[in-house]
């Protein structure tokens, strides 16, 4: 779980456990619960939408105001 405020642009840093030169695609999908009957809200793509750090070895998911607004707060 991510904590953010709605209508702000967070950055999330994301560790996956792959051997990046074998990846072509990757796909991150946000959802407001844990649950494979939810409703995707959020989804962002490696290497379309997310950055890899490869020395640091992190995705970082970029949001923008109005993606972090399909969020309900809790």
């Amino acid at each position: 779980m991510i904590s953010y405020k709605r209508g702000t642009t967070p950055t999330l840093p994301v560790t996956v456990d792959v051997d990046i030169s074998t990846v072509s695609k990757i796909e991150f999908i946000f959802k407001q619960q844990n649950s494979e009957s939810s409703t995707k809200l959020v989804l962002k793509t490696y290497p379309t939408d997310v950055e890899y750090d490869s020395t640091k070895k992190l995705f970082y998911v970029y949001f923008t105001e109005d993606e972090t607004r399909k969020f309900i707060e809790n």
